[in-house]
This record gives structure tokens, sequence and C-alpha cells, in this order.
């Protein structure tokens, strides 16, 4: 009991620390299950349907959740639908990232669930001659919490739900959806707590960390940004909210030389980057380097460091 009242008092301590509510958005629940399960027991029940529906699942139990705001989905998807990278003016069949329309709705984290297995078996008893079949059912689902600000996972839990139903000759048990719906919602329950709470205790620390405004410009647009190997949007780069302190950045487009450079970031900065075509000669590569301004710039205007090109 003493556990069960110290973990509560934690929790509520860490949900208290962080000052602005957390803003939320579910990306959907994927369906990552292999083997089929028995025709009778759940083998009709279309798993890829089912995860459809572990969205609708989450968010239920989202709702509530102290200190955590849902941002509507079909806002999100709006916003994925409103972005559209451009090359010289004309539309590219490259999509933005989902990161994108989450800091274009002020998202702080991105909730995403798997359905990991749903399986059943069997299991024969004979007790002293009276033969008895029990039908096991059993279901596992993941929930994975990431960062907008740096696309970094930062928690993630599993849950798992078992049932077990009493199979005689007179009395065969098929299980219908709203018993999957049912394993799916326990296997949840066990799932969000601990992922939220890692997200508490995650926000905070990240907190303490600090936050620049980032700004990224090529000489040739749209340029592809990944910021810790994780891509976070194309150049022009606007404002863009990361964490204080050092970042690897890695700059490419195709037909022309990936960049990519290790900095330590304090300040709020603007990075301009020169695009080299993979087709020009040394002398050619030279001259433009002469004349392109490697310099990253506070935003006071002041020198902040050097961008290179590392081979």
């Amino acid at each position: 009991m003493k556990i069960k009242l110290l973990t509560t008092l934690i929790a509520i301590l860490a949900i208290t620390s962080i000052a602005a509510p957390i803003r939320v958005a579910i990306l959907g629940f994927d369906d990552e299950t292999g083997l089929a399960a028995d025709k009778k027991l759940g083998g009709a029940i279309d798993t890829e349907s089912l995860a459809s529906k572990g969205t609708h699942l989450v968010t239920q139990k989202m709702i509530g959740q102290p200190n955590y705001v849902l941002v509507d989905q079909r806002d999100f998807m709006a916003q994925m639908k409103k972005l559209k990278m451009e090359d010289e003016g004309k539309s590219i069949s490259l999509k933005p990232t989902y990161l994108d329309a989450a800091r274009a709705l002020n998202t702080d984290i991105l909730l995403r669930g798997t359905l990991m297995t749903f399986s059943t078996g069997k299991q024969n008893i004979d007790q002293g001659g009276y033969k008895v079949t029990l039908a096991n059912v059993s279901m596992t689902v993941a929930v994975q919490a990431q960062d907008v600000v740096d696309g970094s996972v930062i928690a993630m839990s599993t849950g798992n739900a078992k049932q077990s139903f009493r199979q005689t000759a007179n009395v065969q048990t098929e299980l219908s959806e709203d018993d999957v719906l049912g394993l799916m919602s326990k296997a949840l329950d066990q799932a969000i707590p601990e992922v939220t709470a890692g997200v508490n205790k995650k926000v905070i620390e990240l907190e303490k960390r600090g936050r620049i405004l980032l700004t990224v410009t090529s000489t040739v647009d749209p340029a592809m940004v990944e910021i810790d190997g994780v891509l976070v949007g194309s150049t022009p780069m606007e404002k863009l909210t990361i964490y204080k302190g050092e970042h690897l950045f890695h700059v490419s487009r195709p037909g022309y030389e990936s960049i990519t450079k290790r900095v330590n970031l304090n300040n709020d900065v603007t990075i301009q980057v020169p695009m080299l075509r993979t087709d020009l000669t040394a002398d050619e590569k030279t001259e433009i380097l002469k004349s392109a301004d490697l310099r990253a710039y506070m935003m006071d205007g002041k020198p902040d460091l050097l961008i290179q090109t590392i081979d």
C-alpha cells in the first residue's frame, strides 16, 4: 500500500511540475500482426480493421488524462493536405513530414499505436477421464510517444490482455468483434498509463535544456533537412523550435552534394547552406565556396559558428 501511495504521489508531483498542458496528436494505429488466428476464435476478425479502431480507443483513454489536450485528428489530416512542397514554384510529389503538420498545429507530442499480436491457442485438459478444451486468446499492443521538437521517441510501452473460453461438445464459443475490442481496451489500459508517465518525466527533462529558434536556408530549394537523423522539413525552413545543445545536421538534395555538420547551438540562429552540384569541377566548387556565406548568424546578426562540408 505504501509503495502504491508513493508511486501516485510521484506521478502527481511530475504532472504539477509541467507548466503548460501537453498538446497531443494521435497519428493512428498500425497492424503488425503475423499469424492468422483460429477461424472460430477470431480468425474472421480483420486485424487491419481492428487496428484502425485502436485509434478511437486510444483517443477515448487519453481524454481526461491530467495535463493533456488532444488535437483533433481531422485538423491534423487537413494540415497535412494543406502543406505542399515546391521546387522553383512548381509542386513536387515529395510530401511534407507529419512533424511539419504537428508543429503547424502547435503540437508537443505525437502518439502512435501498434497492434503487435493477436493470437489464439487451445489447451486440452483431461480431468479423470472428463476432457475439457480451453481456447486461449491473447493480444499485445504498443503505444509510442514521439517528441515533435526533434522527432525522437521519448516513451514507449506495451500492454497485453488474455482471455480463456471453455469449449465442450455442446458449447462452442466464437469471438465477436466486441469481444476482441474488449481485449484491446484491456491491453491499452496497461500501456497508456506507462507511456504518459514516461512522457511527463521526459517533458520535464527536455524543458530544462531550453529551446532556440532555427532558420535554415540553402542556395537551391528545396533541400531536405535532417536533424539528429530525423527528417524535420525542407528549405527554406524558418524559425523551427529545437532544443539547445549539440545536434547533427544533414542537408541533401538529389544531384547535389550532401552536407553534414555537428554543431552546438545555444542561441537563435540562421544557417545558410551552399548547395554544390555533383557534376561541378573542383575549380567550380572552389569559386562557389569563396563567394558563399557559410556562416551561421545569431538573430541579432552576430556571427556564431561556421558550417563546413564533411567529406
